[in-house]
């Protein structure tokens, strides 16, 4: 085989072939493309590699080697062939020797194109050549420096050349003609916490998340129950457990740690009985409970003598990613650190007030300065399960006459829960992984598996039965195969009901919503599921199907509540557009906690921009803040975020809306719902939802908050979410400023439902420079807010720990700095 010429003709960006043309071998590289002429080649001695038409050098070299290999064989074999013949020895031995030295010839050939392929392969490069006119004897390129010019067929050969790209462009290919194809570069910048990994063939950024939080991990948590935190955890400041009055079904619903040496003197503040949101002191209520009933045989005799003592709490600091409370559990799932445990706790369920549950530490104290007087305020009694899915709960009586129990003829425990037994409770922290990941929290309602996310566990919905309005508010998914107390006998536990507060499984209520998808599952029991994100900060968006820009969506639904007239209201919960029975449902009709389609029924007045809702069930989105630095805050009372501290961005800007304060029912959370409300295509505009929304006015029971509530009185209220640069946000009754290695992002006044009306609502942090929304003097009569008075403080007498009776509280929004 002669090999006349080697000549690299142009850069190419796919593997080939090799193909003849007019006695002339075409081979394209990844590397180079190249052509091999001798007039004697014959086309089928060449095999073609790939249909392209272009090969690497490396494959041409390979393909030599195994000619030789093959030759090398032929002359094993001829020279085998002859063996044995006899007859004209002369002649055959002639015959063999030309053979062989033609061999030899062909073989010395392909030697020295292996050589010159090889020194070729080892000193070819195009760092510093335009233009490639041929290859010197050892295998450099021969560069033309006329840049104009344009080889092409002549001389049974031709060059292709290769033009660079603007410097705004990259490469994509190049035609034969030696035409190259350029895309633009990406000109937009990667999101903060993302950097650029690359560029897609479309010439964009690939933005890869780039994980930067400090070691350890840094959390805030309140540790209900106690003045302080378990050894592990930094106590921040050892607080009181404030709260609405158990006789009012208005006032707020969630519980507050008040932080002591209270900011309630000054010429803002109003000394006069408003009687609009009150906040008392809570009360443990456990004489009246199981707790007091085990006698002497019970190990933690403080949880008897802890009645009517104030409830104290600690705000806390952990080493781990997030916190998280897990009911009906004792341990922490796996990657979890357990920060204390205790007693699921709500209000008493034939009580006016429902709170949110709170898991109250197994081995309490009260609040400094306890006078352990019967204030009855705010009463906590431990909780117990009186329904969940699989049928009727484990159901069994104290016999008397033998000291023992015997159990009935009901079925076996739903999900292993057992009835007239308190239920135990575990806040637990995430532990920071090796890459430093974020971690966030969040239910999915209405699935058994999260979406997106790793799923932490599968559960069944739970709260207070819809015709109690007492017990809790909260939706709360219960884990299968509970844990109990073991630190007493079985017979300790007092098996009448006097755990006051209780819970039911929930069930959807369906059947006469035009809702596309959740008709079917109508009296079927609610599935959740709790999981984890990739993510710093997650948060439930209601009257949208999409989420802000920086946000991801883990799954959207619609939003639902407990129906606007019945006695017991819970919070507004986004459950899966598709939502899925718990495994264990039962057809039959349990009605015990239920779950309502929603819909607004007032708008700010004059619309204010508002639009989209038409008395249309409410959609939502649970989104994932992307950055790993940032978390999300509302910033009630104002129209937009500027002005926050830590500011990064605006995700929405809306307005404050509520259940109605003449409802029992419905959900308890303020809710900012966004100026335009979005709908999938193909759903219905006619929809009966019967949990109803109404937007928030200001309302001014004298001259209040630094006189701020009487400018806007009677004008809707405003809100607007953001995007800061803290670890997390928490809302700190009692003062205008915050804790150290905390950053006041706003402050301004406790404010929530009037204690005396019918709906309860939760304490929230509306700023000190609040504005109005809408119109003024509308008094659409919907859902309205109130300044927030301490009430009852040492009966009236006096200050405790800086707060006095009927005056307005302050407090902060404050966020955990990263350094």
């Amino acid at each position: 085989l002669g090999l006349a010429a080697v000549a690299v003709c142009a850069l190419a960006q796919e593997p080939g072939s090799i193909k003849q043309k007019d006695g002339v071998l075409e081979a394209k590289s990844t590397d180079v493309v190249f052509e091999l002429t001798d007039s004697s080649f014959e086309s089928d001695s060449f095999p073609e590699f790939v249909e392209s038409g272009r090969v690497k050098l490396s494959d041409i070299l390979m393909e030599l080697k195994s000619l030789r290999t093959q030759l090398e064989m032929h002359q094993t074999q001829t020279t085998q062939s002859f063996e044995g013949v006899a007859d004209d020895i002369d002649s055959l031995n002639s015959t063999q020797m030309a053979m062989k030295l033609r061999v030899d010839e062909d073989l010395a050939d392909v030697e020295d194109s292996v050589e010159i392929l090889s020194s070729f392969s080892a000193n070819l490069t195009l760092d510093n050549c335009d233009k490639v006119v041929g290859v010197s004897d050892d295998g450099t390129l021969k560069c033309d420096t006329d840049k104009d010019t344009i080889y092409t067929e002549d001389e049974d050969k031709w060059q292709r050349r290769v033009t660079d790209c603007p410097a705004d462009s990259i490469l994509q290919s190049v035609d034969k003609t030696g035409k190259p194809t350029c895309i633009k570069r990406a000109v937009e910048k990667c999101e903060d916490g993302t950097a650029a990994s690359g560029i897609d063939k479309d010439g964009k950024a690939i933005c890869t998340k780039v994980y930067t939080a400090p070691t350890p991990a840094l959390s805030t948590y309140v540790h209900w129950g106690r003045r302080g935190c378990w050894a592990g955890s930094r106590t921040l400041f050892s607080g009181w457990l404030g709260g609405g009055r158990y006789t009012h079904r208005g006032s707020g619903v969630n519980p507050l740690c008040m932080r002591p040496n209270a900011q309630q003197t000054g010429s803002d503040i109003d000394n006069g009985n408003n009687d609009g949101a009150l906040i008392y002191r809570t009360e443990w209520e456990w004489r009246d409970g199981s707790l007091n009933e085990r006698g002497n045989n019970y190990d933690y005799t403080d949880a008897q003598e802890m009645h009517d003592d104030d409830v104290g709490c600690g705000m806390c600091q952990a080493d781990v990613q997030t916190t998280r409370m897990f009911p009906g559990k004792m341990s922490c799932p796996a990657g979890w650190k357990q920060l204390y445990w205790g007693y699921l706790s709500g209000e008493y369920h034939r009580h006016q007030r429902s709170p949110k549950w709170t898991c109250l530490d197994h081995e309490p104290n009260p609040a400094n300065g306890n006078d352990r007087n019967n204030q009855n305020g705010g009463l906590w009694y431990t909780t117990e399960v009186h329904s969940s899915p699989g049928g009727a709960v484990y159901y069994d009586y104290w016999d008397t006459n033998n000291n023992g129990f015997n159990v009935g003829d009901e079925q076996a425990p739903g999900q292993g829960y057992r009835r007239y037994h308190e239920l135990m409770c575990t806040v637990c922290g995430k532990e920071q992984d090796l890459f430093n990941k974020p971690v966030k929290t969040f239910i999915q309602y209405g699935k058994k598996a999260c979406t997106k996310g790793n799923t932490l566990y599968s559960g069944w919905l739970a709260t207070g039965h819809y015709t109690h309005r007492g017990s809790g508010s909260s939706y709360l998914c219960m884990p299968p195969n509970p844990e109990y107390f073991n630190g007493v006998t079985e017979k300790h536990f007092h098996r009448w009901s006097n755990s006051r507060s209780i819970l039911y499984q929930v069930e959807y209520q369906t059947s006469s919503n035009k809702i596309p998808g959740i008709r079917s599952v109508h009296d079927r029991d609610a599935s959740c599921a709790v999981c984890e994100a990739e993510a710093n900060d997650v948060k439930m968006m209601p009257g949208v199907i999409t989420c802000p820009k920086g946000t991801t969506q883990q799954y959207q639904g619609w939003l639902m509540a407990e129906r606007y007239n019945h006695q017991h209201n819970t919070e507004w919960v986004c459950v899966d557009q598709k939502p899925e029975e718990v495994l264990g449902s039962q057809t039959r009709d349990h009605n015990g906690g239920l779950l309502y389609p929603t819909e607004l029924h007032t708008f700010p007045a004059g619309n204010a921009g508002v639009s989209g809702y038409n008395r249309r069930s409410i959609t939502c989105s649970v989104c994932a803040i992307d950055a790993p630095k940032s978390s999300i805050v509302t910033r009630w009372g104002r129209k937009e975020c500027k002005g926050a501290k830590g500011l990064k961005s605006e995700l929405y800007k809306g307005f404050m809306a509520n259940g109605h304060y003449t409802h029992l029912g419905s959900g308890s959370d303020y809710l900012c719902l966004p100026l335009k409300a979005e709908y999938r295509s193909g759903d219905s505009t006619s929809t009966r939802s019967e949990a109803i929304l109404y937007a928030t006015e200001y309302k001014d029971q004298g001259n209040q908050a630094g006189s701020a509530l009487t400018k806007v009185n009677n004008w809707e209220v405003p809100c607007a979410v953001c995007e800061v640069e803290y670890r997390d946000v928490n809302m700190i009754p009692g003062r205008n400023d915050c804790p150290a290695g905390y950053d006041v992002i706003y402050a301004g006044w406790v404010m929530a439902e009037r204690y005396n009306h019918n709906h309860g609502a939760t304490y929230e942090c509306v700023d000190g420079a609040m504005e109005g929304f809408g119109q003024s003097g509308s008094q659409n009569k919907g859902s309205r807010l109130y300044a927030s008075e301490t009430e009852g403080i040492r009966n009236n007498y006096g200050a405790w720990q800086g707060y006095y009776h009927n005056r307005e509280v302050r407090c902060a929004v404050c966020g955990l700095k990263w350094d």
